[in-house]
């Protein structure tokens, strides 16, 4: 019997949590985002032993919209930090 997968996307990582809680598939998260799940044992970590894969990280912001000086300062470090 053939093994079928599903890719699902959502845009909100407590929805994640909500779907891989409910038993419907697995995911992966920074483990800041289910330290507390982790904690309580609602998600358990499992070892990943497959192959590395990129993490794509994406830091967009209005060009035309007023920034903080705190906001700007982030922009620069996370910037230097990641290219």
């Amino acid at each position: 019997m053939a093994v079928r997968y599903r890719r699902v996307e959502f845009a909100n990582v407590e929805a994640i949590k909500q779907y891989t809680m409910a038993g419907l598939g697995v995911t992966l998260l920074p483990k800041m985002a289910v330290a507390e799940e982790l904690r309580n044992q609602s998600l358990v970590s499992v070892r990943w032993v497959g192959p590395e894969f990129p993490v794509v990280t994406q830091l967009c912001w209005h060009k035309e919209k007023w920034m903080s000086s705190a906001l700007q300062a982030f922009i620069t470090v996370v910037t230097e930090i990641l290219g």
